[in-house]
C-alpha cells in the first residue's frame, strides 16, 4: 500500500459497523429461522458485505486478501489443537482406555470418595494431556459412566448446579445411602463384565 493509499484509508464509523451487523443478523436469522438454510450461507454473504465495506473505506482488494490470509493463519493454531483433541478422544475410546477407566472405577472407587477421585483424576489427565477439552471427552466421559453406575446424581459428577429441592437429599450420604450405592456398584460391575464378555465372544 502506497503512502497516498494509506492516507486515503479511514476507519469505519459506528453507524457503518452497526448497519453491517444488523444486516448480518437479519440474514442469519432469516436463513436459519425462516428458510431453514445453513448458517454457513449467511456467513458467506457476510464475507462479501465486509469486503464491500472495506472497499468503501478505500482498502484495495489485495489488502483485504492479505488481512484475510493473516486471520486464517492466526486461527490455524486453534484448529490444529481441536484436531489433536479429537484424535486423542477417538484413540482413547477405540483403544479401550475409557471403558477400562469405567471398569476399574466401578471396581476400586468407593462411592464416599468418588467425587474427590473424579477431581483428582481429571486434574491429572488435564495436566498430562494439556487440554481440558480432551479431559472432558475422555476421563470426563468415563467418570460420568462410573458415577451413573454408582447411582451418584450426574449433576454432581459433571459439576453443574443442583436443583435446590434435590440438594438436601443428595449432599449428605447416610449409611443406608452408601449401602445402596455399593449395591448399585456391584450391579453396574456385573453389567460391564457381561458387556465385555459379549464383545469378546
Amino acid at each position: 500500500m502506497t503512502t497516498q493509499q494509506e492516507s486515503a484509508v479511514r476507519k469505519p464509523h459506528i453507524l457503518e459497523v452497526g448497519v453491517l451487523l444488523v444486516c448480518f443478523l437479519a440474514i442469519a436469522f432469516s436463513f436459519t429461522g425462516i428458510f431453514g438454510l445453513s448458517i454457513q450461507l449467511a456467513l458467506f454473504i457476510a464475507l462479501f458485505m465486509a469486503i464491500l465495506l472495506g472497499l468503501r473505506l478505500s482498502y484495495t482488494y489485495d489488502n483485504l486478501q492479505e488481512a484475510l490470509k493473516e486471520g486464517i493463519f492466526n486461527g490455524l493454531e486453534a484448529v490444529l489443537i481441536l484436531i489433536s483433541v479429537g484424535a486423542l478422544i477417538g484413540t482413547w475410546i477405540a483403544g479401550g482406555v475409557v471403558p477400562s477407566i469405567i471398569y476399574y472405577g466401578l471396581e476400586f472407587i468407593h462411592p464416599s470418595i468418588f467425587l474427590l477421585a473424579t477431581v483428582i483424576l481429571c486434574a491429572i489427565t488435564s495436566l498430562a494431556t494439556g487440554t481440558s477439552w480432551g479431559t472432558a471427552g475422555t476421563a470426563g466421559i468415563a467418570m460420568v459412566g462410573v458415577g451413573e453406575g454408582l447411582g451418584i446424581p450426574l449433576p454432581l459428577v459433571v459439576g453443574n448446579g443442583m436443583d435446590p429441592d434435590e440438594s438436601p437429599r443428595i449432599c449428605c450420604y447416610s449409611p443406608h445411602r452408601l449401602c445402596s450405592l455399593t449395591s448399585s456398584r456391584s450391579r453396574a460391575r456385573r453389567v460391564v463384565q457381561a458387556g465385555q464378555g459379549t464383545a469378546s465372544g
